[in-house]
Order: structure tokens, then sequence, then C-alpha cells
């Protein structure tokens, strides 16, 4: 489980380019509690994450804090408190929300993305900090209770940033929060002892070997074939995930 959960989001990300955090907690809170699902996927996910810094440089980064600093300490606030979720909510909420979002993802992945950024469009810098404050706590929350950051990248696409910026602002934007989130984690004990921390250490190395190696697999494979099986494993783990919290 620990293996397989960062193999196949290796998988997918390598060989698709996106739902790395989709599979692998979607496939571990299959076998797992939901939170503590959550909790030990947020070191690999940062693992991945990270490279994705050197899309922007000094000058950029820099900048980019400053654009988006209320929407970052927004997002972080509501991590924050989707954070503290995991250790309140039972588990059947956050595994229905995950399967929920995972399979609608996969059901709808085009579609849906595209309807999100076309309604996230009008939140450009100039739309006001209130409006954007509001969406960066509410994705926040999302991603704190369920490591799903889609949110994130649909209302960043919607900046038309340009690809190097879009990748570096998303990594440091879900970068920012993680930190957060592994230093709230450890203090409310979701990591339950060092065998999860070192669990998480070690699924986060799987997966960036993982990762490497499936990228320069998928170069060999036609795109449509690609979409098509990282659209098949998040549907079945979706739908998996979905029945199981409702107890089928």
């Amino acid at each position: 489980m620990f293996v397989l959960a960062p193999v196949l989001a290796g998988l997918v990300k390598g060989v698709a380019g996106f739902g790395f955090s989709l599979v692998g907690t979607s496939l571990l809170a299959v076998f797992l509690d939901p939170s503590q699902a959550v909790t030990l996927f947020i070191i690999p996910l940062m693992a991945i994450e990270v490279e994705l810094l050197n899309e922007l440089t000094w000058g950029q980064f820099k900048h980019a804090v400053r654009r988006f600093q209320y929407y970052l300490v927004a997002a972080a606030a509501g991590t924050v408190l989707g954070t503290l979720a995991l250790q309140e909510l039972p588990g059947w909420p956050i595994k229905a929300a995950i399967g929920l979002i995972t399979t609608g993802f996969a059901l709808q992945r085009a579609g849906v993305a595209d309807r999100l950024v076309e309604t996230l469009s009008h939140l450009r810098p100039e739309a006001g900090e209130a409006a954007k404050s509001v969406l960066g706590f509410s994705s926040g929350v999302v991603f704190g209770a369920t490591n799903i950051g889609v949110q994130f990248t649909a209302y960043l696409k919607s900046l038309e940033l340009g690809r190097s910026k879009f990748l570096g602002v998303l990594a440091l934007v879900a970068l920012g929060v993680s930190v957060i989130r592994i230093g709230l984690s450890l203090s409310l004990g979701l990591f339950q002892s060092t065998q999860g921390i070192a669990a998480s250490v070690g699924m986060a190395a799987v997966s960036v070997a993982s990762v490497y190696l499936f990228t320069r697999l998928g170069d060999h494979i036609p795109k449509v074939y690609r979409e098509r099986l990282a659209t098949a494993l998040l549907l079945v783990i979706g739908f998996r995930l979905l029945l199981s919290a409702l107890r089928v």
C-alpha cells in the first residue's frame, strides 16, 4: 500500500501530467482512515512540487508573493481550518469528499476544468482583494482536508500567467500551505507516530522516482492513451471511495 499508492500516483502524473494528489490520497484512503491518508500524503505532494519553484526567478518569486499576498494568507488560514477538520470530522465525509472530487474530475475532466476556469475568470487582481481572499480561504479548506488542489489550479489558470509563471506560483501556493500543514499535523498528532512520518518520507522518495521514470516512459505513449489510462484509474479509485463512504 505504501509503495503502490505513490507508484500509481507517479504513473498518472508522469504519463498524463496531472492527478498526483488525487490518485495518491484517494488510494490511501481506500485502505486507511481518511484523515491519516491525507496526512501521510502531504510530504510526497511537497516533494513533487518543489521542483516547480525552479520555474520562477527570484525576482518573479518576490513579485508573486506581493501580488498574491492576500490570497496566500487566506489560503493558509483555510488550510489550517481544513487540517483541524481532519481531527474533528468522522472518516466518511472526508472519504466521500475525496471520492466525489476524484470521480467528478475523472468523468468531466475537460468540461469541469473549462467551466471552473470560466466561473473564476472574473477574479482578476483588479477584481478586489476581498473576492480573492474568499476564494483563497475556501480553496485552502478543501486542500487542507483532502490534499486536492484543483481549485488552486483553476484560479491561477484564469489569470493567464504563462506556463512557467503559472507552475511556479502554483508551487508557491501549494508548498507554502503544505509547510503549515506539516507543522500543524505534527502538533495535532495526525501522523500518529514516528513510523507514520517515516512512511510519509518513504512514499515521497518513491513518488519522486516514479514521476521521473514514468515521465520518460510517457514520452513514448500517444497522449490520447495516456489520458484514458489516467482517467480510468481515477474513476476506479473515486467510485471505490464513494461506495466505501456509503458503506455499500
